[in-house]
């Protein structure tokens, strides 16, 4: 593989896993989760709407998710 291509798909997956980062933090200081559980909510909700992560975090950090829709059911 050649340096460039793999210094350009290096510099793609880190951009791509910021705003999931992001987008984590958020989910995890709106829900009161840590940030593993907020990363597994937001990962079960785009795999449930076949959507792709990326996507899914966009729409937290612009606050157009509906946060409720990721907390999982109380337990009794």
């Amino acid at each position: 593989m050649p340096a460039q291509s793999a210094s350009d798909q290096l510099a793609a997956a880190l951009l791509s896993r910021i705003p999931i980062e992001q987008a984590k933090a958020v989910l995890a200081y709106r829900l009161g989760v840590d940030t593993a559980e907020a990363f597994t909510l937001m990962r079960s909700h785009a795999r449930s709407q076949r959507r792709r992560l990326t996507e899914v975090a966009s729409d937290i950090i612009q606050g157009s998710a509906d946060i409720g829709s990721f907390a999982r059911p109380e337990r009794s």
